[in-house]
């Protein structure tokens, strides 16, 4: 079981991705090429591993893992997918990661992820389900 969230590039970006209030014709600007945006994560979480296909975080310490998978169309890419597990605090290094290369995260509600404390409510609420759903299988 992992938290999901979406990055995409902040230029541009409608102010929530939620179906009922985004603009049916509207889609991501790139974030560059494969290699730009491997190379733009890399300059922000520090020992990030790639396999052909993904990239690994573990944070060590602070207890979770971010898994990024890269949505790439015709050489570029238009969304990098985030699957999160652990506890800790990932809302805190996924805020630092789009500040840096002006990209903008929403999880999984289509919940735009910011620096005030809600943004925390969607990664909460989501331990809170796979902690309750750990329990009832023991």
């Amino acid at each position: 079981m992992s938290w999901l969230v979406i990055v995409i590039n902040a230029h541009n970006a409608q102010e929530s991705l939620r179906s009922d209030r985004i603009n049916p014709t509207w889609l991501p600007e790139a974030m560059g090429s494969e290699e730009q945006v491997r190379q733009a994560i890399g300059e922000v979480l520090s020992g990030i591993e790639w396999s052909e296909k993904e990239g690994y975080f573990d944070s060590g310490s602070f207890r979770f893992r971010i898994s990024f998978s890269l949505d790439v169309s015709s050489g570029l890419v238009n969304v990098v997918n985030l699957d999160i597990r652990g506890s800790g605090d990932p809302v805190t290094t996924i805020l630092e990661l789009c500040q840096h290369n002006h990209w903008v995260a929403d999880d999984e509600d289509c919940e735009r992820l910011t620096a005030d404390a809600s943004s925390q409510t969607g990664w909460k609420e989501w331990q809170a389900y796979r902690d309750r759903v750990i329990d009832s299988t023991f």
